[in-house]
């Protein structure tokens, strides 16, 4: 097995983290089937993929090698997050909203928008049936970004309009008690900061997880400060 230097991203908490990279899956996969035999018996893991069926699938290879497999629980990304910023976020009276709960947002937002004449670069496309979705979309990469309405305001073109769509959106979640995905992510990360146990393993394999958006890497942090010992692959 041949270790590489860390990501950029990582780069902070390198001292408890390994990374492999290849441009091979199997050899990828390999490596991590690997950590896994080398874990002493009784410590707790956790696979971290992409997705929960990548997770899933490792597991399994694994189990199928040993006859059977103790102590290790599986996770997507995405649903690592929202497993631990759920109760917080009930705490809190909120609760995360899909897709299409964003896009029925962006709708009603934007049609605020252009009716009291805030929208001005979006104006001719603001009514057509496909302008929510991609400004759903939009809105999400820029929440993801953790870029806030005041700093699109003063860009030229569609700064002005998209500062206003963020502010509606915002001010809509309020009103109806829920979170973007943007949400979750940033109550996750805080989740682990203020009680690192939640993440539930002491050790924790981070199964080719991309890193698309600075909460994302944010959460990977969190993560990697919050286990004893952190296996990622890169592709």
């Amino acid at each position: 097995m041949t270790s590489s230097v860390a990501p950029p991203v990582y780069s902070p908490l390198v001292g408890r983290l390994r990374v492999f990279t290849s441009s091979s899956g199997a050899a990828r996969l390999a490596a991590a089937r690997q950590i896994l035999d080398e874990l002493p018996s009784g410590v707790d893991a956790l696979i971290v993929g992409a997705s929960r069926a990548a997770a899933d699938e490792l597991a399994l290879q694994v189990a199928r090698d040993r006859g059977a497999l103790f102590g290790v629980s599986r996770s997507g990304f995405g649903e690592l997050a929202a497993r631990l910023a759920l109760p917080a976020l009930a705490a809190e009276g909120l609760s995360p909203t899909g897709a299409l709960g964003a896009e029925a947002v962006v709708t009603r937002v934007a049609f605020e928008a252009r009716a009291d004449g805030r929208l001005r670069y979006f104006a001719p496309v603001a009514g057509m049936p496909g302008f929510p979705r991609a400004a759903a979309r939009t809105l999400h990469e820029l929440q993801m970004a953790g870029v806030e309405a005041a700093a699109l305001a003063s860009l030229d073109g569609a700064g002005a309009d998209l500062a206003a769509l963020v502010d509606g959106a915002v001010r809509e979640a309020r009103r109806a008690g829920t979170v973007p995905r943007a949400g979750v992510f940033a109550a996750a990360a805080r989740v682990l900061g203020e009680r690192p146990g939640a993440l539930g393993a002491s050790a924790v394999i981070l199964l080719d997880v991309a890193l698309a958006s600075p909460l994302e890497t944010s959460f990977a942090a969190a993560i990697v400060e919050a286990a004893s010992e952190v296996f990622a692959t890169v592709a």
